[in-house]
């Protein structure tokens, strides 16, 4: 091989090992800027809330029965005339049987301390049964009454809720996106850049809690009246993190 291929082989070689921007050298194994994946895109990062108020068109009455008996199955059989007759009850006023729940039912022993022998006595059987009725908030008051006249010696309290709480949840989450939206311009007000777009939207928590009231009962002194219930308001909040580009 000539000494002049050889001159120009080397030369060949050094040229294709170097890359050359604006005069400088690059090291070998660097890469060009112009040669990698660049987002041009700026991000900017908002959390928007959305909250929907509304009043409750659905009320969740809870009541119990308890009975007392030295005999286990005479306490059943009182509790039991007593349910029954509040559910007849109940039926006649036009609640519907799928709209009575029953919640809870137990027999348990109650026992005494007797102080001459040191040791627990079987005083008597406590047989209890408790139920959810579903009715309109403003048929609550009168399910109540109805429970205490029937029978019923506990009042657990109500519950309320809202039919299309659904409907409510999606209203909740598009304004914390609009919530979102709006912070993330006004950010960037008074600068040459403008929101051009979504990244991610990340849906956080729905606070949508039913809300419930605690009545303290006394039987038969409910008696023939009847009792107000007011459902007050209910309240949806949705919570949005949305990363937005602008440019």
């Amino acid at each position: 091989m000539s000494k002049k291929f050889i001159a120009i082989f080397i030369l060949t070689v050094l040229v294709l090992s170097t890359v050359v921007i604006g005069g400088n050298t690059l090291p070998q194994g660097s890469v060009a800027a112009e040669n990698l994946s660049v987002d041009e895109h700026h991000l900017i990062s908002a959390t928007g809330t959305g909250t929907i108020q509304a009043i409750p068109d659905i009320a969740y009455v809870s009541f119990g029965i308890q009975a007392e008996n030295r005999d286990a199955s005479a306490a059943m059989e009182e509790m039991s005339l007593q349910a029954n007759a509040i559910i007849n009850a109940l039926k006649e006023r036009e609640i519907k049987e799928e709209d009575i729940k029953t919640t809870g039912l137990s027999l348990v022993p109650v026992y005494r301390w007797d102080k001459e022998t040191g040791k627990s006595i079987l005083d008597y059987y406590r047989a209890s049964e408790s139920f959810r009725v579903k009715c309109t908030v403003n048929n609550a008051g009168a399910i109540l009454t109805c429970a205490g006249e029937n029978g019923a010696n506990i009042i657990h309290g109500i519950s309320f809720d809202i039919s299309n709480r659904e409907e409510l949840k999606l209203e909740a989450i598009k304004k914390a996106m609009d919530n979102a939206k709006a912070q993330a311009e006004i950010s960037l007000d008074g600068t040459r850049y403008v929101v051009t777009g979504i990244k991610t939207i990340s849906i956080g928590s729905i606070l949508d809690q039913t809300r419930g009231i605690d009545i303290a009962f006394a039987g038969k002194d409910a008696e023939n009246i009847e009792i107000p219930v007011e459902g007050g308001m209910l309240t949806i909040q949705a919570t949005v993190q949305v990363i937005y580009t602008f440019d």
